[in-house]
């Protein structure tokens, strides 16, 4: 989890990992790594990105309008 810890942390300005929820399976690692990389994946405001719970329409908009951004770059 070295790498994928060293990403959030930067991405959320230095606030710590909260739990295990923030490993991602192996399946999913490069997805979740690309996400972070391009900020469409942030976490709460305790760093905890919550990977093992249930996405809700709200968060998925917001990745989607970020992805939308992105784009537009």
């Amino acid at each position: 989890m070295g790498d994928l810890a060293e990403k959030v942390t930067a991405a959320l300005g230095n606030q710590a990992l909260a739990s295990l929820d923030n490993a991602p399976a192996a399946w999913s690692k490069d997805a979740v790594n690309w996400a972070l990389e391009n900020r469409l994946l942030l976490g709460d405001s305790n760093g905890n990105l919550k990977l093992r719970e249930n996405l809700t329409r709200e968060q998925f908009c917001v990745m989607l309008k970020r992805y939308h951004d992105m784009l537009q770059k």
